[in-house]
């Protein structure tokens, strides 16, 4: 294995572990914040009841905190992260862009004939998004004909995950990299293995800011 690879593997590792670091510190503030939301909330609307604060302890507070919950976690974002993941592992493990070493050398026909594939995915790509959303009358623009709001804006996201992971997957299966169904399925899984934090800090995130503009 190349030695400039290898150390480019590890650093990517080394990576992730400082990112895991530094959002599991981000995740003990949000909740030590939530925690001084609710005391706080409480205290305001027991010492000032004219005020428009709302407590989080108060039976209308809690039955908002346990009632809405899956709710406010129920975003756009959330399915964003999720795709978002499941490409970075299908991209990471294809190893179309040099993100981490390769186990065994390649040959530069079978390189060649798998960047040829996927660049033509990515035409054919690059073809539907614009047949769809850059046309006069398009399906994804708004019925005013603008971009955003729009289903085009909506789901830009999602196609662009959609499109990394299929050119991944391409890539991956000429060159040998993601040779069979179950190494496709194990490199999603680890994409959001590798996203796991992200996921958790998400969660408290967007619970705090929920519970902020209840109380305001």
């Amino acid at each position: 294995m190349d030695e400039g690879l290898r150390m480019k593997d590890e650093g990517l590792r080394g990576c992730e572990k400082r990112g895991a670091r530094i959002v599991a510190r981000l995740a003990v503030a949000l909740i030590l914040a939530q925690v001084l939301l609710v005391i706080v909330s409480w205290m305001i609307n027991a010492t000032m009841p004219q005020t428009m604060v709302r407590s989080l302890l108060s039976s209308e507070g809690i039955r908002w905190f346990f009632g809405q919950f899956s709710h406010v976690l129920s975003t756009p974002l959330l399915v964003w992260l999720l795709l978002g993941a499941i490409a970075y592992g299908l991209l990471r493990a294809s190893h179309l862009l040099p993100l981490t070493s390769h186990p065994s050398p390649l040959t530069s026909y079978s390189r060649k004939l798998a960047l040829i594939a996927v660049g033509v995915e990515l035409v054919v790509f690059i073809i539907a998004i614009v047949l769809l959303a850059f046309m006069p009358h398009a399906i994804l623009l708004s019925s005013s004909g603008a971009l955003y709001p729009s289903s085009f804006s909506a789901s830009l996201v999602p196609f662009i995950a959609c499109a990394v992971s299929v050119m991944s997957i391409t890539y991956g299966a000429i060159v040998g990299t993601l040779p069979t169904l179950d190494s496709v399925f194990r490199s999603a899984c680890k994409g959001i293995e590798s996203a796991a934090p992200l996921f958790l800090l998400y969660v408290f995130v967007v619970q705090f800011f929920a519970s902020l503009l209840y109380v305001i």
